[in-house]
C-alpha cells in the first residue's frame, strides 16, 4: 500500500481543522502550538471530540483552546507523576544499596549466591555492565579509571597501611573487617623510621597513596 498524503503546512493544518468543525478563535496562537507540539501529537487529545472518526468531523462546539488545556493538564500531571516516581526509585535504590553493602560488603552485587536463580544473574550483570560502559556520568568514569589502569575488577583492589598509634591501627583493622574488605594489610609502626610494607627487600610501590593531611604539614614528632 502506497501512502500518498502530501505534507501540509501549519496554515493548511489549521484550515483542515476548521473545515472539520473545530472552532479556532486565535489563528496565530493555534499555528504557534501546532509548530511546537505537532499535529498528530495533539490529535490524541481531540480524538474524543470527533463525532465521526472515519470523516474526522468534530462535535459541535469543539474548541482548539480546550484541546490545548487538556494537553497542558496532561503534561503537568505527567511531570508530577515522574517526579514522584523518581523520588521513590532513588529512595528504594539507596536503601537497597545500604542494606547490601552493610550486610554483604561494598561489592555485594558481584556475589551471585545472594540472588535468586530465576533472576538470571548472568544476564542482569551483562546488562549492568553494558549500561555502565555507555554511561558518561562522573561517578561511573571514576570507577572506569581503575578498570582502565589496572585491567581488573575494583573488587580485587588491595589496601595497605601503617600507623604507629596502636589505637588507630586497631581501628583501621576493625574498619576493614566491618566493611568486609578482605585484601588489606595494616601494620603497626612508624612509617618513616621503620616502614613495614616491604616487597623484595624494598618499600612496596603503590598505584595510589593517601596521606593524613596533618602528616604533610607537621613534623614526624607532632604526628606520632
Amino acid at each position: 500500500m502506497q501512502f500518498t498524503k502530501p505534507p501540509k503546512s501549519f496554515d493548511e493544518q489549521i484550515d483542515l481543522l476548521i473545515k472539520r468543525g473545530m472552532v479556532i478563535d486565535d489563528r496565530h496562537r493555534a499555528k504557534r502550538y501546532l509548530s511546537h507540539l505537532n499535529y498528530y501529537r495533539l490529535a490524541a487529545y481531540w480524538l474524543p471530540y470527533e463525532d465521526n472518526h472515519p470523516t474526522h468531523l468534530f462535535k459541535t462546539g469543539t474548541n482548539f483552546d480546550l484541546i490545548i488545556e487538556h494537553y497542558v493538564f496532561d503534561r503537568g500531571l505527567r511531570l508530577l507523576v515522574m517526579d514522584a516516581i523518581e523520588r521513590i526509585e532513588v529512595s528504594i535504590r539507596t536503601q537497597w544499596a545500604y542494606h547490601l553493602s552493610h550486610s554483604y560488603g561494598p561489592h555485594a552485587h558481584l556475589q551471585r549466591e545472594l540472588f535468586k536463580s530465576k533472576w538470571s544473574y548472568p544476564d542482569n550483570m551483562a546488562r549492568l555492565k553494558k549500561s555502565a560502559d555507555r554511561s558518561s556520568e562522573i561517578f561511573i568514569r571514576h570507577f572506569k579509571k581503575y578498570d582502565e589502569e589496572q585491567g581488573q575488577n575494583p573488587n580485587d583492589l588491595a589496601l595497605y597501611g601503617q600507623d604507629s598509634n596502636g589505637t588507630v591501627w586497631s581501628i583501621c583493622n576493625m574498619n576493614m573487617i566491618l566493611h568486609n574488605v578482605t585484601r588489606f594489610t595494616i601494620e603497626n609502626g612508624d612509617t618513616l623510621e621503620t616502614p613495614q610494607i616491604i616487597k623484595d627487600g624494598k618499600i612496596k610501590k603503590f598505584d595510589r597513596v593517601l596521606a593524613n593531611q596533618l602528616a604533610l604539614n607537621q613534623s614526624p614528632d607532632a604526628c606520632y
